[in-house]
């Protein structure tokens, strides 16, 4: 390939492409809808490079394209993604994000905008440059530069392979140095102050790369670029190699590097390659820049790898007045021996006590969660294991669903333990489905919202003809719970409403299509679902897990939780009776104290502390991992500091914020803020600063352990604090008027990005925090129909709480707001609250609309079991009317028998003989409506006033003639007739047929008439006797009434 046509080594924005080409990334699905290429900026034997506008994070980036399908060359091109993607330092090109689209595959990074490194270094004469670096970028190197050597193995730099034997001379073209050294200081093409502040840099950034284990193997100048502001920035990771792929290159007798730079071990098929390799190519450098010259020459490769195993003429004795610490430090990185050159430490402490540290730049410290957090707890994953064990179906010796809760404080270890438990299944085919709850968030059935968005990431993935055949049409109505479901393409049509249906019965309906649809993925594999944080729940969510555990219908899965105990100790016990489980328990306790002395290790390098100091922090840490962690890392920072009780967690976080620049400190509080997961171009928007500079930020935070990352289905970009102790370290800390301004910039970022209709619950805490009640108010009032119209009763009723609190416009709209309240619990089977919600309601109203209030709150509080309250408030709706309760049986029984003698006389016709209702006064009707509500509340607690008040209302619904009215008393006079005598339930027959015959003077069947039919009819087979028939009819009935909107 043609040198013009190759990949530079650097995303260079200076430079326009010489022509625009059209794009070759639309065969990319992902690409051409996310991404707008801008132009080429090159390519080369792995892939092409594109400069591109990221539309999901409104940035520019370079994007690199994996140019074939090789299985090596995906190999590396992952290893390059990876190498950085846990790691984050303003000296090395960040990368965001890898995508595998439609058999392709491309990540993103960082678009630097600067200059070559030596052009900075040398800024003075160009043409100078040109001739004192001998390595320039594909298409600007003068020929014979080593550059022009095959980018074997798809490798940006040269990559040979040898059979036991040295590379021949065919393998390298001559290699052309200049004619002659420069011996005056002065005519030196380099600016001294810059070289010490970008050297300085290259070394911290090295540094860091090698703390993690990871080697460069190609330092050289192209691949080192410096912004417009000075920072240095190390680019090209394409041959960046960790332990376990040198250990592969030593095997393989492969070499790789670019022959003028490399150290003389990595020309040594076999030969054990380290992080001096990349000191000695920074030596190479630093003696180009001070001699003009490079240390060693040879005619080929061969003869340039001999020529290294040497040491190089000192470079003061080659140039007059080059500085001598310089000089001698580079005569130091080119020693042949690996262990004899100096170390990152060394020389940062060299660079770094010459330079002042603007030009250093910001270095983030790495923070705690660079080790493995994990020591310890066999027992406990022994218990999980065992779990996922015997979570078989029940008709092959197993125990159907096995749940399996994990309790204990925050930070000792709950979700570490579930996550090394969930790694080891790694490789077993267990399918495994994770979730997470979170306290500021009020998302409906929000402990199952994660795990139905990862499975519908796996239902898309896989055959759909085989998901067509997996799912029948009764998992549908899942879809109505989780509309992410519709991205499988068999839910994507799928019928979720029924305005025939009440909400109650679609959620029912709902619910078992989720048990379903686990149920047939457990058939195909071992499931596995996980809940962090399940103390966090929404009452919706424990509803449906007890409906994905019940013991008579459960799938064969292992459903693990996570639970933070607080204040109250029966919290986690509570919270599983209330969802209806008999978990497996886990309490985590604190580490053993081998266990904390190993952790301790972990963290602390031995050379940091004593072993006194290690004992004093394990026994203030008390065992905590997390605090562990922490006031190990502080020590380390702080050799002087005092650690004093767990109370010092929050300082030693909030001192490392301090350590942190303005931005990402800034940024650092938006997020804390935000109090749960936000995308992370909201949180750039309301930090005011750009999505590019956001990017490497966030990366900074998440390497030091503030925030932690992730990506939705859709491949959106989340952000949130690492552990709630970091929110709390920071949030504390802010006083009211920060608090208040970061809120209000986090609204009205959400607002911009539509998180109004998306996430309403973020949006009006948001906006409250911020003062803006009035707004908060109107949005939480649609976000509570938005909820209503989804099933989500709680939800719908903390949203209305919200704007009830936050203030209504009037009386008339608080008494709106109320009745929503009440009729939201209602619906969700919270009595009591409704009746509490009916009565506020009451005080805001007309006289008419508050007795209206006043007897629903009635109605509630007997049906949900509070008879006192009940019979209290109708005590004062029957005062109100001039009427009065029975007080005592014996009142109750005559007035009841003078009733129903009126009934049974026949003078009161129970038939009306028109199929036309008349008018009746509406406080007859509401007369009835009074009366008629203790007739289910006391049926099965106190029968005798239940039926006096029954019978007054049959009696005043025959006068009214309404009838729907008359056949709803008509039913329950015979319900309560059939627990009387013989002769009762033949009366009870006699009454069930008068409803019929109501029943048939509509025209069309009216399905609320039907319901109460069948339902009298199941409690007169009951009190014959006739049981199995009374439950076939009780379940008729309850089929009926839950079609029933607002029944």
């Amino acid at each position: 390939m043609p040198a013009s046509r190759r990949a530079p080594p650097s995303w260079i924005r200076a430079r326009p492409a010489p022509d625009f080409e059209a794009p070759a990334l639309r065969w990319c699905r992902v690409s051409s809808t996310r991404f707008e290429i801008i132009r080429t900026l090159g390519e080369g034997g792995m892939g092409v490079v594109y400069e591109a506008r990221d539309k999901e994070r409104d940035m520019v980036v370079a994007l690199k394209t994996l140019r074939t399908m090789d299985a090596n060359l995906l190999y590396h091109f992952k290893n390059e993604f990876r190498s950085l993607a846990d790691l984050s330092h303003p000296n090395l090109c960040s990368l965001y994000e890898l995508f595998q689209s439609d058999g392709h595959w491309f990540f993103t990074m960082e678009l630097v905008e600067g200059t070559d490194f030596m052009s900075w270094i040398s800024p003075r004469d160009e043409a100078a440059k040109m001739k004192f670096d001998p390595t320039m970028p594909a298409g600007s190197a003068p020929p014979g530069s080593l550059v022009e050597l095959g980018a074997g193995r798809g490798h940006s730099g040269t990559m040979l392979e040898f059979a036991g034997k040295a590379p021949s001379a065919s393998q390298s073209m001559p290699i052309k140095l200049p004619d002659q050294a420069i011996t005056d200081a002065s005519l030196m093409p380099f600016d001294e102050p810059r070289l010490r502040a970008s050297l300085a840099q290259l070394a911290a950034g090295l540094d860091a790369l090698h703390a993690t284990g990871k080697v460069h193997r190609d330092i050289k100048p192209g691949n080192i670029l410096v912004a417009k502001d000075g920072r240095v920035v190390i680019m090209d990771f394409g041959l960046v190699a960790d332990d376990a792929l040198l250990a592969e290159l030593r095997e393989t007798r492969m070499i790789a590097g670019t022959p003028t730079f490399m150290a003389p071990e990595q020309g040594i098929p076999g030969a054990t390659v380290g992080a001096s390799a990349d000191w000695y190519a920074v030596g190479v450098m630093l003696y180009q820049i001070l001699t003009s010259r490079l240390p060693f020459s040879g005619a080929t490769v061969q003869e340039l790898i001999e020529a290294k195993r040497t040491s190089p003429p000192s470079p003061s004795s080659l140039a007059f007045g080059v500085p001598l610490d310089l000089a001698d430090l580079s005569h130091r990185l080119l020693s042949p021996d690996p262990a004899s050159r100096p170390t990152g430490e060394e020389v940062l402490r060299l660079l770094g006590s010459r330079m002042s540290a603007p030009m250093l730049g910001q270095t983030h410290g790495h923070g705690p969660g660079n080790v493995e957090l994990f020591v310890g707890r066999r027992a406990e994953l022994g218990v999980l294991h065992n779990a996922l064990a015997e979570s078989r179906p029940k008709d092959r010796g197993g125990a159907g669903a096995v749940s399996v809760f994990v309790e204990g404080p925050s930070g000792l270890g709950k979700s570490a333990l579930v996550k090394r438990f969930l790694d080891e299944l790694s490789g077993t085919g267990t399918l495994i489905l994770k979730g997470r709850c979170y306290a500021e968030e009020t998302v409906a059935y929000k402990a199952f919202d994660g795990i139905v968005d990862a499975l519908s990431r796996h239902l898309v993935t896989m055959d759909q003809y085989r998901v067509m055949d997996m799912f029948p049409q009764s998992t549908m109505m899942a879809a109505r719970l989780f509309p992410v479901l519709r991205r499988v393409p068999v839910f994507a049509n799928a019928v979720t409403h029924d305005p025939n249906v009440s909400a109650l019965e679609l959620r029912t309906r709902a619910f078992a299509a989720v048990v379903e649809l686990l149920a047939r993925v457990a058939a195909m594999q071992p499931l596995v679902l996980f809940v962090d944080d399940l103390q966090w729940a929404d009452p919706d969510s424990l509803l449906l897990l007890r409906e994905v555990l019940h013991p008579n219908a459960a799938p064969p899965l292992t459903f693990v939780a996570s639970i933070r105990t607080g204040a109250d100790p029966d919290a986690p016990m509570n919270l599983a009776r209330t969802a209806g489980v008999e978990p497996r328990w886990i309490k985590i306790q604190p580490l053993s104290a081998d266990d904390a002395a190993l952790l301790v290790d972990r963290i602390l390098p031995r050379e940091a502390a004593s072993d006194a100091r290690r004992a004093e922090i394990a026994r203030e840490a008390a065992g905590h991992p997390l605090f562990l962690a922490e006031l190990a890392h502080h020590a380390s920072q702080h050799a002087n500091s005092n650690l004093a009780s767990t109370t010092q967690l929050d300082e030693a976080l909030w001192q490392r914020t301090m350590a942190l620049d303005h931005d990402t400190r800034h940024l650092l509080h938006i997020i804390a803020v935000a109090g749960s997961p936000i995308e992370l171009r909201v949180a750039a928007d309301a930090s005011g600063l750009s999505n590019a500079r956001v990017a490497p930020l966030a990366g900074a935070l998440r390497v030091a352990r503030f925030v932690k990352t992730s990506n939705t289905s859709t491949g959106t970009s989340l952000v949130e604090p690492y552990h709630d102790r970091v929110r709390e370290a920071v949030v504390t800390r802010l006083d009211p008027s920060q608090f208040a301004v970061v809120s209000s910039h986090l609204a009205h970022a959400m607002l911009r990005a539509g998180m109004a209709e998306t996430a309403p619950e973020l949006v009006v805490r948001h906006l409250f925090a911020a003062g803006d009640t009035a707004r908060g108010r109107d949005l939480a009032e649609k976000a509570a129909n938005r909820s209503l119209a989804a099933l989500a009763f709680d939800r719908a009723a903390e949203f209305l709480r919200s704007a009830i609190a936050a203030g209504p416009r009037d009386a008339a709209h608080a008494r709106t707001l109320q009745i929503a309240l009440a009729e939201a619990l209602a619906s969700g089977g919270r009595g009591a609250e409704a009746a509490d919600a009916y009565l506020a309601a009451a005080t805001l109203g007309d006289d008419e609309e508050r007795l209206d209030c006043r007897r629903h709150a009635a109605d509630q509080l007997l049906v949900s079991g509070h008879v006192d309250r009940g019979l209290t408030e109708l005590r004062g709706v029957l005062a109100t009317l001039g009427e009065r309760v029975h007080e005592s049986p014996q009142e109750a029984l005559a007035a009841m028998a003078l009733d129903r003698e009126e009934i049974d006389s026949g003078r009161i016709a129970m038939v009306p003989i028109a199929d036309v209702a008349p008018q009746p006064h509406p406080s007859l009707l509401r007369m009835v409506d009074v009366y008629h509500s203790p007739s289910l509340g006391l049926l099965l607690v106190d029968n005798v006033r239940g039926a006096a008040s029954q019978a007054r209302a049959l009696r005043l619904a025959a006068q009214a003639g309404d009838h729907r009215r008359l056949l709803r008393a008509l039913v329950f006079e015979a319900i309560y007739r059939a627990q009387e005598s013989d002769a009762g339930r033949t009366r009870a027959l006699e009454l069930l047929g008068m409803a019929a015959a109501v029943a048939r003077l509509r025209e069309d069947e009216d399905p609320w008439m039907s319901a109460y039919l069948v339902l009298g009819n199941a409690f007169v087979a009951y009190y014959y006797g006739q049981f199995a028939r009374a439950v076939d009819i009780f379940k008729d009935a309850d089929k009926r009434f839950r079609t029933l909107p607002n029944v």
